[in-house]
C-alpha cells in the first residue's frame, strides 16, 4: 500500500515498477519477443510469441529454419532479404508476412528488430517483438476492395502530395498506368494542376484540415471536366472524383438555348407590341445588333407587282455598331427596290440565304441598306401564312463567319417575325358558328338583379377525356336565380351529349314550370324514364329568390340527387357545408324516387358555392376529407368586393387542384349576394381607344396552362373587353377566352412537347390568342367515333369562339382563336396557306378499319396514362409523347374511319355478310420530320404495354392483335419511309393453333359457376374458363384443348375485326358495342366447321382483373 501511495504522491516509481508496468503493457498488445543467437543459431522465442504462431514449444524447435517453414512461400524470400539487410548493416529489421499454423488458417505477423554487433563488430545477435495484424490487415484488403469496386474514382496521396494509392477508376480516368502514378508528386505527374483550382483546394485542404469540393477542368491530354471531394487526414489527402465532362457541357448547351430562347422572346414581345409592319421590321434588326451581327437592315415586300414581273422592296432601315458601346440607327428608310420575280421566288425558297453573292440580290438587298459592308451577308425571308412579306439582311461581325447556332438562331427569329408581320396584316372574318354540345355546356353567367354569378369550367390537366360535369345558371319570369351542376356517368362524347341533353332537359323544365328544385328533379327523372333513357347522372339546383329582406338577404331552396353538398361563405370569411340530412338517389334511377328539397338563408355579402366531385375527390383520399379542405380554402381565400366574382372563383380552382394535379374535370358556379361590379359600357359602332398587346415564353411544363390564362384574364381585365351579341345586349368573354386558352395551350403542351409563345391582344371590342409550338402537325377536330375518349379540344373551342384557325411555319404551328374585334382586326383573316409539306409517300394496303379505330382510341389512352407516369422520372418523356401523338394523330387523319363504326350491334354485325371493313388502299404523305415520330410511336405504346402488363397502369394492356396492326403499321412507315420498300399488305389475324398462355385449371370458377354453357376470358382475350356443357355445344372433349388458347379460335375469321375490336373499345372506354346483347352468331366447332349459336357477353371485375363471360346457348330458329 504504501508504495502506492508513494507512486501517487509523485515519487519515481522504482525499476521492480517500470518492469511490472512495461510487462503489462506488452500482454495488452498482444507482442511477442524473440532473440537469435546468430553464433549458436539458436532461436529463442517466448510463450507469447509461439501463441501467435499457433505453436508448441516441441512444434517449434529453436531455429531459424522452424521459423522459415512457418512463413507463407511467397513471403519467404522478401523476409531473408530483411533479415539478411540488417544482419550485414547491424540495422533495423521490419517486415509484415504471413504464417500458416500448424492445422489453421494464414495469419498476418508484424515483426521489428535490431541486429546487435558483438566484439568483432560484427552482428552477434538479432532481438525483436512480432505482434498478429491479421484483423487490421484483413480490414485494410476490405477497405482496398471497396475502394476498387466503386464506380467513382480514388486516389490518396500522403504529406509530401505523392500518390499512395489509387483505384482502377482513378487510373482510368487519369490515362495512367498504377506503376508510373503510385510514388509520383502530383505536381509533376499533372503540371497543369499547379496554380490551378485543383492546387487551390487541395492545398487548403491540407492547411485547414477542413474537406473541400469543387468542380474544375483540366487541360489537354486530359481534356475534362471533375467534380472533386477532398477528405484530409493525418497521413495526407483523400480525394474522390468523378468525370462530369457531358454535365458541364450540357450546361453549356442549355445556356446557350436558355440566351436563344430569351432572345426569341424578346424578338416576339417587341414584334407583337406593334401592329405596324414597318416599325416591327424596324425593331427585330435593331435586336439583332450586336447580337448575331454587325449590322442588320429591313425591308418589307410590297404586294404591288410592275407589269407582273418585279417585286417591290421597301425599306425600313437598319442598325449597325459604330464602335463596342454604340450602336446606332442606319439611314435609308423608305427607299424602293425592284427584284426580278424569279429572284424573289428563290428567296422565297429558301430558310436563310447563308450568303448573299448574286449580284442583283446583294444589290438590292445589301447596297442601299449597309453601303460599308464587304464580309458575309445573310439574308433572313420572312414568310407569312402564303407569302414573303419581308426580307433581313444581317452583316456578320469583322473577320467572322457565321456559326451554325447563329444561322439557326436567325433561321428562328425569321420564322416568328414573318408571322407577326403577317398578323399585322391579317383581319378578322365574321363567320357563324352553330352551337355545339360544348356551347349548350358553357353558357354565359347571367346578370340578375342584386346577385353575382361566376362559372368555371377546368378540364382535366393530363387527359382529353370528355366528360359530363356540366354547370347552368339562368333567372326565370319571376325573377329567381336557378343555379345547376351536375356530372353524368361516364367520360366519353356519349357521356357529354347526356350531358347536354339532360343540362337543356333541366332548363327546359325550370322555365316552362317554375317548380322547385325538388320537383324539377322528379320532373327530369320521369321525362328520362319516359324517353327510355339509360343516362345517370348526380346533380344539384337551387333557387334564390329574387327578394330579400330589409338586411339584404336572400333565401336559397335546393335539391341533390346523389350530388356533393354546397358550400356556403359567410361575409366574415366563415365556410360550412349546407347538408341536408337527406340520401337521394342519382338522376335516371328511379322515376317514382322520392326527391327532399332543403332550404336555407344568405346573409348579404354571403357566398354560395356550387360545383362537381373533381374539385373535392382525391384517388385514395375520403370525400369528407376534401369536403372539409374545401371550407377552408374557400373561407380563407381573400374576397374583394372590388375584385370580380370570376376572379376569386378561378383562385379556388387553383388552390383546390392545382392544373398539373387535375385528375378530373371541374364545374363550378358561384353566386354572390350583393350588387355586381358595374361592367365597362361599350357602345356597338364605337372604334377601339386602346389596345393590349403581349407574347409570353411558357415552359413545356402543366404550369403554363394556368400561367397562360392569367395573362390573357389580366388583358381583358385591363381593357374591360366586352362583346355585344346579336340582340345588342353586352356581353362578357372572360368564361370564353379562359376555356379557349386552356384547352390550345393544353394542346400544344401535351402534343407538340415543346415551349409555347402566347401572343395576346386585346381590345374593348375583342380579344385574340395565338398560341404557337414548335410541331409542323395542325390539329384536327376529332369526329369519326362516338365512343371517342379524345378530341374534344377543338370542337369545344369552335363551339365557344367566333373564329379560330391553323397556320404552319417552318419551326412549328400557330393555332388562333378570336372573340369580337381585336384592334385592327375588321375583316377576315386570308385562308391560311395550304402549301405541301416535303414529306415521304407511305402506301398501306387492306388496312382492318375496325381494328384501326378501336386501336386509335386504346393507344391515345396508353400514351397519356404512360406519359403521367414517366414525366416525373423524365422531362425528356414529354418531347418522345409529342412524337408519338404526331404519328397516332397522321394516321388517325389518314385511314378513313369504318362504317359501322357509330352503330350499334347490327350495324357492326353486318360485317358477317358485308366481309370485314378494310380500304383496299391508304396513302399516307408523311412529313419528313415525322417519319422518325412512328419510331417513337411504336417504343412508346411497347413500353406501355409492358408496364400495363406489369400493373403499373390503370388500364388494360393491349391484345396480341392489336399489337400485331401496331407493329405492321410502324413497320410500313420505316419500311417505305426509310427503306423504300414495296408495300407489305396487312397479313390479317388469325389464330393461332397453340396455347397463349398456360392455364393450369379454370379461373374464375364463381364466375361459371350456375352459368350453364359458358365461356370465360381474361381482359387479353384468353379463354381462362370453360363449362362442361360448353365443351359439347363446341365439341371439345377435355377443357385443356381450350385454356389458354385466344378467344379467336372459336371466332370464325371474318369476326375476329369485330371481336378485336370490341374487346379493345370497352377495356379503353366501357363501350359496350356487343356487350349483354342477346345474339345469333357462327361460331368455329372442335371439327373446324361453324355451328350457329346464340351468345350474350357480359363484363365482370374481380379484384383488379376483368372477365368476359360468354353464355352460349342452340340457335333458336326465327318464327314462322
Amino acid at each position: 500500500m504504501s508504495s502506492v501511495n508513494a507512486h501517487d504522491a509523485g515519487a519515481p516509481a522504482g525499476p521492480d515498477v517500470e518492469q511490472v508496468m512495461w510487462q503489462l503493457a506488452v500482454d495488452a498488445a498482444g507482442i511477442g519477443t524473440f532473440d537469435w543467437d546468430l553464433r549458436t543459431g539458436e532461436l529463442r522465442w517466448d510463450d507469447r510469441l509461439l501463441t501467435v504462431f499457433g505453436m508448441t514449444r516441441e512444434q517449434f524447435g529453436g531455429t531459424i529454419e522452424a521459423f522459415n517453414a512457418a512463413l507463407h512461400p511467397d513471403d519467404l524470400p522478401r523476409v531473408s532479404a530483411a533479415l539478411e539487410q540488417a544482419i550485414a548493416t547491424c540495422g533495423e529489421y521490419v517486415a509484415e508476412y504471413r504464417i500458416i499454423p500448424p492445422g489453421g488458417e494464414q495469419r498476418w505477423v508484424a515483426a521489428r528488430g535490431r541486429a546487435i554487433a558483438g566484439e568483432d563488430g560484427r552482428a552477434g545477435r538479432l532481438i525483436g517483438a512480432a505482434y498478429d495484424t491479421t484483423a487490421t490487415v484483413e480490414a485494410e484488403a476490405v477497405v482496398a476492395r471497396t475502394l476498387e469496386s466503386m464506380p467513382t474514382a480514388f486516389f490518396h496521396l500522403g504529406r509530401d502530395w505523392r500518390f499512395t494509392m489509387a483505384n482502377s477508376e482513378a487510373l482510368r480516368l487519369l490515362q495512367m498506368p498504377r506503376h508510373e502514378l503510385l510514388g509520383a508528386v502530383i505536381w509533376e505527374a499533372f503540371p497543369s494542376a499547379v496554380d490551378s483550382d485543383f492546387e487551390r483546394h487541395y492545398r487548403k485542404a491540407m492547411e485547414s484540415g477542413e474537406p473541400v469540393g469543387f468542380d474544375a477542368y483540366y487541360p489537354e491530354p486530359l481534356d475534362a471536366w471533375y467534380e472533386v471531394r477532398a477528405w484530409p487526414s493525418p497521413d495526407g489527402l483523400g480525394v474522390y472524383f468523378n468525370d462530369v465532362t457531358a454535365r458541364h457541357r450540357a450546361q453549356q448547351q442549355m445556356r446557350v438555348i436558355a440566351e436563344r430562347d430569351e432572345l426569341l422572346a424578346r424578338v416576339t414581345t417587341e414584334l407583337t407590341g406593334t401592329l405596324e409592319p414597318s416599325e416591327a421590321l424596324h425593331r427585330l434588326a435593331r435586336l439583332l445588333v450586336p447580337r448575331l451581327g454587325a449590322a442588320a437592315a429591313a425591308a418589307l415586300v410590297d404586294t404591288a407587282a410592275l407589269d407582273g414581273r418585279f417585286a417591290v422592296l421597301r425599306q425600313v432601315g437598319g442598325w449597325h455598331v459604330q464602335d463596342e458601346t454604340d450602336v446606332r440607327g442606319r439611314s435609308g428608310a423608305g427607299s424602293v427596290q425592284f427584284l426580278p420575280r424569279e429572284v424573289m421566288a428563290s428567296l422565297d425558297r429558301d430558310r436563310v440565304v447563308t450568303d448573299v453573292t448574286d449580284p442583283t440580290l446583294r444589290a438590292a438587298l445589301v447596297a442601299d441598306a449597309l453601303p460599308d459592308v464587304t464580309g458575309p451577308v445573310v439574308a433572313l425571308p420572312l414568310r407569312g401564312r402564303e407569302r414573303l412579306v419581308g426580307v433581313v439582311v444581317v452583316a456578320a461581325r469583322p473577320d467572322t463567319e457565321f456559326s451554325e447556332e447563329e444561322l439557326d438562331t436567325l433561321t428562328a427569329i425569321a420564322s416568328r417575325a414573318g408571322l407577326a408581320i403577317d398578323n399585322a396584316r391579317l383581319f378578322a372574318e365574321q363567320r357563324d358558328l352553330a352551337e355545339g354540345l360544348q356551347r349548350s355546356l358553357l353558357s354565359r353567367a347571367p346578370h340578375p338583379e342584386g346577385l353575382e354569378v361566376a362559372v368555371c369550367y377546368e378540364a382535366a390537366a393530363h387527359t382529353a377525356q370528355v366528360g359530363g360535369d356540366w354547370y347552368d345558371a339562368f333567372v326565370l319570369e319571376s325573377g329567381d336565380t336557378v343555379v345547376v351542376v351536375g356530372d353524368v356517368v361516364g367520360h366519353d362524347t356519349e357521356s357529354a351529349a347526356a350531358m347536354g341533353q339532360m343540362r337543356s332537359l333541366l332548363r327546359g323544365i325550370a322555365v316552362h314550370s317554375e317548380e322547385g328544385p325538388a320537383d324539377l328533379l322528379r320532373g327530369v327523372d320521369k321525362v328520362l324514364h319516359r324517353l327510355g333513357s339509360q343516362t345517370t347522372a348526380t346533380a344539384l339546383v337551387a333557387r334564390i329568390s329574387a327578394e330579400d329582406d330589409e338586411t339584404g338577404a336572400r333565401s336559397v331552396r335546393w335539391s341533390s340527387a346523389g350530388h356533393p353538398p354546397p358550400a356556403v361563405r359567410g361575409a366574415d370569411g366563415d365556410c360550412r357545408l349546407l347538408e341536408s340530412g337527406a340520401d337521394d338517389l342519382l338522376l335516371g334511377l328511379d322515376p317514382t324516387a322520392e326527391r327532399t328539397e332543403s332550404t336555407a338563408v344568405l346573409a348579404h355579402g354571403a357566398l354560395l358555392v356550387l360545383y362537381t366531385d373533381g374539385l373535392v375527390e382525391r384517388r385514395g383520399e375520403d370525400l369528407d376529407v376534401g369536403l372539409e379542405r374545401l371550407c377552408e380554402t374557400a373561407g380563407s381565400l381573400e374576397l374583394d368586393e372590388r375584385v370580380p366574382l370570376s376572379t376569386w372563383s378561378d383562385g379556388l380552382v387553383a388552390a383546390m387542384v392545382p392544373a398539373d394535379k387535375r385528375d378530373d374535370d371541374v364545374a363550378l358556379v358561384a353566386v354572390r349576394v350583393g350588387e355586381e361590379l358595374p361592367r365597362a359600357a361599350v357602345e356597338p359602332d364605337r372604334a377601339p381607344a386602346r389596345e393590349h398587346a403581349t407574347a409570353v415564353m411558357l415552359p413545356a411544363d402543366p404550369t403554363s396552362v394556368g400561367r397562360a390564362r392569367r395573362v390573357v384574364r389580366e388583358a381583358i381585365a385591363e381593357q374591360g373587353t366586352v362583346v355585344v351579341d346579336r340582340s345588342g345586349e353586352v356581353q362578357p368573354v372572360d368564361d370564353e377566352a379562359m376555356l379557349a386558352t386552356s384547352e390550345l395551350v393544353t394542346n400544344a403542351l401535351v402534343h407538340a412537347g415543346t415551349s409555347v409563345l402566347l401572343r395576346v391582344t386585346a381590345g374593348p371590342r375583342g380579344v385574340r390568342v395565338e398560341v404557337q409550338d414548335g410541331s409542323a402537325h395542325s390539329p384536327v377536330p376529332r369526329a369519326h367515333s362516338v365512343t371517342s375518349a379524345t378530341g374534344r379540344g377543338l370542337r369545344l373551342v369552335d363551339s365557344v369562339v367566333d373564329r379560330w384557325d391553323v397556320s404552319r411555319h417552318p419551326d412549328g404551328k400557330t393555332v388562333w382563336f378570336q372573340i369580337g374585334v381585336p384592334p385592327g382586326l375588321e375583316v377576315a383573316p386570308d385562308e391560311p396557306a395550304k402549301g405541301s409539306v416535303p414529306g415521304r409517300r407511305v402506301v398501306l394496303q387492306r388496312v382492318p378499319l375496325l381494328m384501326h379505330w378501336a386501336w386509335q382510341e386504346h393507344a391515345a389512352a396508353l400514351l397519356r396514362e404512360y406519359l403521367l407516369m414517366v414525366l416525373a422520372e423524365d422531362p425528356a418523356a414529354l418531347e418522345t409523347h409529342a412524337a408519338a401523338s404526331d404519328a397516332l394523330d397522321l394516321l388517325r387523319e389518314g385511314v378513313p374511319a369504318p362504317p359501322s363504326a357509330e352503330g350499334g350491334p347490327d350495324a357492326v354485325l353486318s360485317i358477317a355478310e358485308d366481309g370485314p371493313e378494310a380500304a383496299a388502299e391508304v396513302v399516307l404523305e408523311v412529313p419528313e420530320r415525322s417519319v422518325a415520330s412512328f419510331a417513337a410511336l411504336d417504343r412508346t405504346l411497347a413500353a406501355a404495354v409492358a408496364a400495363a402488363r406489369d400493373g403499373r397502369l390503370l388500364g388494360p394492356p393491349t391484345q396480341p392483335e392489336i399489337e400485331q396492326l401496331r407493329e405492321w403499321l410502324c413497320g410500313e412507315v420505316a419500311r417505305q419511309a426509310v427503306d423504300g420498300a414495296e408495300p407489305q399488305a396487312w397479313p390479317g389475324t388469325v389464330a393461332p393453333s397453340g396455347v397463349r398462355r398456360v392455364v393450369e385449371e379454370t379461373v374464375g370458377a364463381q364466375l361459371l359457376e350456375g352459368a350453364g354453357a359458358a365461356l370465360l376470358a381474361d381482359e387479353e382475350s384468353v379463354l381462362v374458363g370453360v363449362t362442361p356443357q360448353a365443351l359439347a355445344l363446341l365439341g371439345y372433349a377435355d377443357e385443356h384443348e381450350l385454356l389458354g388458347r385466344p378467344v379467336l379460335a372459336v371466332v370464325p375469321p371474318r369476326f375476329h375485326q369485330a371481336h378485336v375490336a370490341g374487346t379493345t373499345l370497352h377495356a379503353t372506354n366501357g363501350r359496350d358495342v356487343l356487350m349483354d346483347v342477346p345474339l345469333q352468331v357462327p361460331v368455329v366447332h372442335a371439327d373446324g366447321e361453324e355451328r350457329v349459336l346464340g351468345i350474350r357477353v357480359t363484363a365482370h371485375r374481380t379484384g383488379s382483373q376483368a372477365y368476359f363471360l360468354a353464355r352460349l346457348s342452340p340457335a333458336v330458329a326465327p318464327p314462322g
